[in-house]
């Protein structure tokens, strides 16, 4: 049997019938005596309970009062054809747990009183229950919604999806129908051309809501604005639905541990995308600020060759004694800006080689890990991808670590579609990546989660929207302005802007990759003229380092082995016998190192440093190999006097050739080292 539309059911009842629905679905107590029975009395009522029974948190309500035996009854009906079902069927096969006549025909009167269920005219002498076309679509809807989450109402999408169920008769409309009609009303153009068609006012505080609050504008800050026109949730709402941009709803996110709820103007995801999406700076701010990579990177080797060579001296909680602290800052590159302090660089750099396992605690004192020995082996762009992955899971950070964590993956592949040279506000991408995570968030794994947290610690929400978009903003200044991968623009001494660098595009950019761009956007390739990087050697070891297209690189490789002394527009090192021996035993070859020198020299290596750099390698002892054993190099005779050592003779595992032994690594690296200063080797 097909469905009956709700006007016709109500149309079909009798007028004490018509009033006890009014009751069912009015609040409180009846109020049906009130009405006269003058002109018009009918009509007025129908249509009073047709507007109760299609609204979404009344249905909410009374589905949820429903016990197990009526609930079951209920969708009994809701996956039956036309949502009824003729009552000698439902006798015949009660759903469970209903099993006996007199059970189904107590819950159909519950359910009948209620207003849920109404009896439909059947063929002959038959009784047919059903559902309301438009109550059914309204209660499937609500159990999608539970699936869906907040999609609706933070999405196009979900808006779409939620007329369909409701207003579908009796299916929803087709999906492919609904996923054309998204991507003609989320185009681009087709929102700003509605946008231009909104009333006046509306205009003004949508867009102050799209600027101001990235889309989501509670009432409660609304009423802050000063000078705006009177809340007029219900008019916005409907010209913000008509034209598909946006919704008014009472928005209750204290369930997925947000500090919201209250009714809100919203704009869809897809209409901030819009906007927020291409917002860009017309010129770069003022003031910009940047800070390297490399320098982090360096930092990490110098950190490591340290615990290597000195005591790094533990307390009894596993921390750093203040001396110790000290010396290690005192070996260091400056770290830090105007936006990150160097107490904060430096304990982010200290927790990144701890949790990465490159450095362990032996007795009470810091020595590197077997990882950490080998921790120069990565290029300068494998380093900062790891720690980028670190920085993403960094619970230290302001905010919400439950939320932040999730929103900042999002954040990197809006970062990522950023063109080289482009500008945008501090907040909007922080913005788009909120209100992205906010409408995919799964209720389930949200409320169980701040279930949980509440019962364990009395704790419950942290955030409210705003404040989740503003510490995602500071993480991008704190973190990855750390780890060079966008320079910050200021104005007046405040944010105003921030930009990626290349080291920034080249990682993020493949996070962003094979998602849609904006049309017309093109990567810029390298400039031309732009070549890499050269360098002068002096007769007295120290390196005159000339930027050029792969600077970063070459800073990172010429740390490895040689000592930083002046960071500016050249950058200048010192090589001498420690620092070769450094980079020898973190992993680098004396060979490449010297055809790297020569191949990036503007005149011809000075024969002093050429003759030193071939002795030095010679005497730097051993070097790390991928497998974690230590491969001895130098002249002939220095390594066989290490082979006659007894104390050796275990750990020999091979002979590659007459001035290389390959040695265990389970060999203390002191006890290697000492045995090595003995036999003529450097230090």
């Amino acid at each position: 049997m097909s469905g009956k539309r709700l006007e016709k059911v109500l149309r079909g009842l009798g007028d004490e019938a018509l009033l006890e629905v009014l009751q069912a679905w009015e609040r409180g107590p009846s109020r049906g005596g009130r009405h006269g029975k003058g002109p018009g009395w009918r009509k007025k009522i129908e249509k009073k309970v047709a507007g109760l029974m299609r609204r979404e948190g009344l249905a909410a309500r009374k589905a949820r009062r429903l016990s197990p035996k009526l609930d079951a009854l209920l969708h009994a009906f809701l996956s039956a054809p036309g949502y009824t079902i003729v009552e000698e069927e439902l006798l015949a096969d009660p759903p469970r747990p209903l099993v006996t006549a007199q059970a189904v025909h107590a819950c159909l009167a519950a359910l009948e009183r209620e207003g849920l269920v109404f009896p439909f005219e059947g063929e002959g002498d038959k009784t047919v229950w059903g559902i309301p076309l438009e109550l059914a679509g309204l209660l499937l809807w609500l159990e999608r919604r539970d699936r869906v989450g907040l999609a609706h109402p933070l999405t196009l999408e979900g808006f779409l999806e939620r007329k369909a169920w409701i207003q579908g008769g009796e299916k929803p409309t087709d999906p492919n129908a609904r996923r054309y009609a998204h991507r003609i009303l989320s185009s681009p153009e087709g929102i700003r051309k509605r946008w231009e068609r909104l009333s006046p006012p509306l205009k003004e505080t949508a867009r102050r809501a799209m600027e101001e609050q990235g889309g989501i504008l509670p009432l409660s800050v609304y009423r802050k604005f000063e000078g705006a026109p009177p809340w007029e949730g219900a008019r916005w709402r409907a010209e913000l639905e008509k034209e598909a941009l946006g919704t008014v709803r009472f928005l209750p996110l204290v369930r997925y541990g947000v500090d919201l709820k209250e009714e809100c103007l919203i704009l869809f995801l897809e209409t901030c995308r819009a906007f927020l999406g291409r917002a860009r700076l017309s010129q770069p701010p003022p003031g910009r600020e940047s800070l390297s990579g490399v320098d982090l990177v360096s930092n990490l080797s110098r950190l490591l060759h340290l615990a290597g060579t000195t005591p790094l001296r533990l307390t009894d909680q596993g921390r750093p004694h203040k001396w110790v602290e000290k010396k290690i800052r005192e070996v260091l590159l400056p770290m830090g800006g105007s936006s990150v302090s160097p107490d904060e660089a430096f304990r982010f750099l200290v927790r990144y080689a701890w949790s990465r396992g490159l450095l362990e605690a032996e007795g009470d004192q810091w020595v590197p890990s077997p990882a950490g020995e080998e921790a120069g082996a990565l290029d300068l762009e494998e380093r900062i991808r790891d720690l980028l992955e670190f920085a993403l899971k960094d619970r230290s950070a302001p905010g919400d670590p439950y939320h932040q964590v999730r929103m900042r993956g999002r954040l990197l592949v809006f970062l990522g579609r950023l063109g080289r040279g482009e500008w945008v506000p501090p907040l909007a991408l922080p913005f788009l990546a909120r209100n992205s995570y906010l409408a995919g968030l799964n209720p389930l794994e949200g409320e169980g989660f701040y279930e949980g947290r509440l019962r364990r610690s009395f704790l419950g929400s942290l955030e409210t929207p705003f404040l989740m978009a503003l510490h995602l903003r500071d993480w991008i200044q704190r973190r990855l302005h750390l780890l060079g991968l966008v320079d910050l623009g200021f104005r007046e001494g405040k944010l105003a802007g921030f930009t990626l660098t290349a080291m920034g595009e080249k990682l993020l950019g493949s996070r962003a990759a094979g998602e849609k761009t904006d049309a017309g956007e093109e990567e810029e390739g390298p400039g031309p003229g732009e070549e890499n990087s050269t360098l002068v050697v002096t007769p007295d070891f120290e390196v005159l380092l000339f930027p050029g297209e792969d600077l970063e690189e070459a800073v990172h490789f010429l740390d490895r082995f040689a000592q930083r002394t002046v960071t500016d527009q050249v950058i200048h090192f010192q090589l001498s016998r420690e620092s070769l021996a450094r980079g020898i035993q973190g992993g680098l070859e004396g060979e490449k190192i010297l055809a790297w020198l020569e191949s990036r020299c503007r005149a011809p290596l000075p024969g002093n440093v050429r003759w030193a750099l071939v002795e030095w390698g010679e005497r730097a002892g051993f070097r790390r190999t991928p497998e974690g054993h230590y491969l001895v190099e130098g002249k002939e005779a220095l390594v066989e006097r290490i082979l006659s050592r007894k104390d050796l003779e275990e750990y020999l595992l091979e002979r590659p050739g007459p001035g290389t032994a390959l040695l265990d690594g389970r060999l203390p690296r002191k006890k290697l080292e000492e045995a090595l200063k003995e036999a003529g080797f450097f230090s």
